[in-house]
């Protein structure tokens, strides 16, 4: 609810486009579980095409067609869903040993990346159909920065950080815990561009996003990010450590982009080191907090029921 009152008090999305998705809602599951019909609303697709993520639509595309894009995935969903099979078996003058999912000490990290690094730069090294934002049936988004960007985030810290670690804080992946081998993968933004099918849009609260997710950030770099027509996601270090500005890195949603083994990269960043979100400085009630600012809840409920019905 704080989402759809950000991206109503700062004009991300328009008053009729609010009404539309409320409006939708109350019409999905009269009686449900309100997570559960955001959810099956948000992911609507009725023949129209209508789908909400493409709320900010207006400002699609927006991006420099000479710049690459990054996502974060697990090494075990790259395993699952994006390695070719053949490359899961060894195969004798090529691939010494199977990927593994995740390495599990430091030798087996420097193996794992010589491995990657073999099989991508084979061809057909991605599974046919593999998409980046849909591992399972339903239409799942595939969220990305600009890879300079994240490459100066993990750059910046202590080399006692792993960049999987500055990963998960910089691009606010509350879900992804301690432990986790995580990997970039990259792609040319020319891309996005290049296919007709392909819809990227600034994030508002109908793309699912995840519990540290804010459609809308004050701070001067989020700004910026907004003007460009990008979001900007939460730095989990910096609401740990209760900073006044949460800016993360930029942030765009397209629908599942098809992986190109000629153009698609993956680089191992490390484990993920400890898990955010356990403690009150940080928790979803801070969180919640942080987000709303001065506005208390029944203010926020009082404005969008003008908002929807006025």
């Amino acid at each position: 609810m704080i989402n759809i009152f950000l991206c109503w008090k700062h004009k991300v999305v328009s008053e009729d486009q609010i009404k539309e998705f409320v409006n939708a809602c109350v019409s999905a599951v009269p009686s449900g579980d309100p997570e559960d019909i955001f959810q099956e609303v948000c992911k609507r697709d009725d023949g129209t095409k209508v789908l909400f993520f493409g709320l900010a639509a207006i400002k699609k595309n927006k991006v420099n067609g000479r710049a690459r894009l990054s996502s974060t995935v697990k090494t075990d969903t790259f395993h699952r869903f994006l390695l070719a099979r053949s490359f899961k078996t060894a195969r004798p003058g090529l691939v010494s040993k199977v990927l593994d999912h995740a390495p599990r000490t430091p030798d087996e990290a420097r193996e794992y990346v010589d491995e990657l690094r073999k099989i991508t730069s084979t061809a057909g090294w991605s599974e046919p159909g593999a998409t980046l934002g849909k591992p399972f049936p339903e239409p799942l988004y595939c969220w990305f920065t600009l890879t300079t960007s994240l490459a100066r985030s993990v750059s910046k810290k202590s080399p006692s950080v792993t960049k999987a670690t500055e990963a998960r804080d910089a691009l606010g992946l509350i879900d992804s815990v301690d432990g986790e081998h995580r990997l970039e993968i990259s792609f040319p933004a020319k891309l996005l561009k290049s296919s007709p099918d392909l819809i990227t849009a600034r994030p508002t609260f109908a793309d699912g996003g995840n519990s540290r997710f804010a459609a809308f950030q004050d701070g001067t770099v989020a700004q910026t990010n907004n003007s460009r027509g990008w979001g900007t996601t939460v730095h989990l270090e910096k609401l740990a450590k209760g900073d006044r500005d949460l800016s993360g890195l930029p942030e765009r949603v397209s629908n599942s982009v098809p992986v190109s083994p000629t153009t698609f990269t993956a680089t191992y960043l490390g484990r993920v080191e400890g898990t955010r979100g356990l403690f009150a400085a940080d928790d979803h009630a801070t969180f919640e907090a942080r987000l709303r600012g001065t506005t208390t809840v029944s203010e926020i409920v009082e404005l969008l029921t003008k908002a929807v019905t006025g």
